[in-house]
């Protein structure tokens, strides 16, 4: 339970972050949504359909109004007495559960305290204290994966500002293709990895052609590498259009995406299993594109 709760978390810190370009206010009927700064109340047959999450702000649940996803809120209080169909996380604030609260998933809060009424419900209720030793070992060891995560990310943006700058054509180039035709540049991709992994396991084994085995295995870097800088171009791109950034330059573009990509993904691998996954498609893709535009030689 303490792992899934942790996890939980991450999740959940990986989607804010990849919605916060876009901070909006939680309405009925619509999906998932992130507010800031601002509390949110949902009165009586107010429906909102998906997750919620609520960063420095108070959540009030009336009865009869219903959440069907999860609930995190960072720094707020929150009182339930509504449907919520998944988790309620809270981290410094309290929870007041209403008679009429009906909670599908887990309540957990760490850094304040659960008021229950006798006839709320919930698969489960726990207070978590800020002071448990198993929570400072996994709090240490996600501020140091936090910190290795931020390290990687502005090390890989800081290679992506140096290659767009140099290579600003290849790399527009390798977008484009991603852009325009992503299944393809996925199949090539999922190809790629086994067709090299093969031919240096040849050329490993053959004694003639083991001296080219740094060759193929650095074209092998080069190629994720660029596939990696052009993903991040792209996210770049519209992250520039979002905020209204009109004049940066590719350099700068690329270096900003790649740092947001790289350390999207190093958090989301705390989730078993979707880390890899989805490190692995976005590489295919980037590869494939890599691949069927010859390093960005050509269209």
């Amino acid at each position: 339970m303490r792992h899934k709760h942790w996890g939980t978390l991450a999740l959940i810190a990986l989607w804010a972050l990849a919605l916060s370009v876009r901070p909006a206010y939680a309405a009925p009927g619509r999906g998932d949504e992130v507010v800031w700064g601002n509390g949110v109340r949902l009165g009586s047959g107010e429906l909102l359909d998906g997750d919620l999450v609520v960063l420095g702000g108070r959540l009030t649940m009336t009865p009869g109004s219903h959440i069907t996803g999860d609930v995190v809120v960072l720094g707020g209080p929150v009182v339930i007495a509504g449907r919520v169909g998944g988790d309620v996380v809270v981290l410094g604030g309290d929870v007041n559960l209403a008679p009429q609260a009906r909670v599908g998933g887990d309540v957990v809060t760490l850094g304040g305290r659960v008021y229950r009424a006798a006839r709320a419900e919930a698969a489960s209720v726990r207070a978590l204290s800020w002071r448990g030793p198993h929570l400072w070992f996994y709090g240490m060891s996600w501020i140091w994966s936090t910190v290795a995560s931020v390290g990687l990310s502005a090390m890989l943006a800081a290679v992506a500002i140096v290659v767009a700058a140099f290579w600003p054509a290849q790399t527009r180039r390798i977008g484009q293709v991603i852009t325009q035709a992503p299944l393809s540049s996925l199949g090539v991709g999922c190809l790629f990895y086994p067709l090299v992994a093969s031919l240096l396991f040849f050329m490993l084994i053959t004694f003639c052609l083991a001296v080219f085995t740094p060759v193929v295995a650095l074209a092998w870097v080069a190629a994720m590498l660029l596939g990696w800088i052009a993903l991040g171009y792209l996210g770049g791109q519209q992250l520039a259009r979002w905020f209204g950034w009109g004049d940066m330059s590719p350099p700068a573009l690329a270096g900003l995406g790649v740092f947001t990509l790289t350390l999207a993904i190093s958090l989301a691998g705390s989730l078993p299993g979707v880390g890899p996954l989805l490190t692995l498609v976005a590489s295919s893709i980037g590869v494939g594109a890599v691949v069927l535009t010859y390093l960005g030689m050509r269209p």
